[in-house]
């Protein structure tokens, strides 16, 4: 038979006293974790509980925020709807005085023109006069 080499047996051993310090550092930390995790559960259920309070609240200013736009929107359409009759009938009364309105403007500018022609024909006659 066959005789094991003495440093393949001391190699092994190794291996295996380093397998079994790596398993039991393994357990301890899952066993480490298992602890952590039960410790942080009831602060989990307690975000939990808050995330749902603050869904809670965030749905029901949703929907008054819904109403409130609603009503926005109701009000906004009257105002609207207010003021384009008002176009309408101050669109109506000028049609009714826009001749009149333009006789006015136009003898205005007449007028006009007639003073800037005199005010420009008398600066002629003094200017020839000295």
């Amino acid at each position: 038979m066959n005789d094991i080499p003495m440093w393949w047996l001391v190699l092994s051993a190794i291996f295996f006293l380093m397998n079994t310090i790596l398993f039991l550092a393994i357990a301890f930390m899952v066993f480490r974790m298992a602890q952590a995790i039960n410790d942080l559960k009831p602060k989990v259920e307690q975000l939990v509980e808050r995330v749902d309070g603050v869904t809670e609240k965030v749905d029901t200013l949703a929907t008054t925020l819904q109403s409130t736009v609603r009503n926005v929107s109701e009000k906004a359409q009257g105002v609207a709807g207010t003021a384009s009759i008002m176009a309408q009938t101050t669109s109506k009364v000028f049609e009714r005085y826009a001749p009149i309105l333009g006789v006015v403007l136009t003898g205005i500018k007449v007028l006009g023109a007639i003073q800037e022609f005199r005010s420009r024909h008398g600066h002629r006659e003094l200017e020839t006069e000295e």
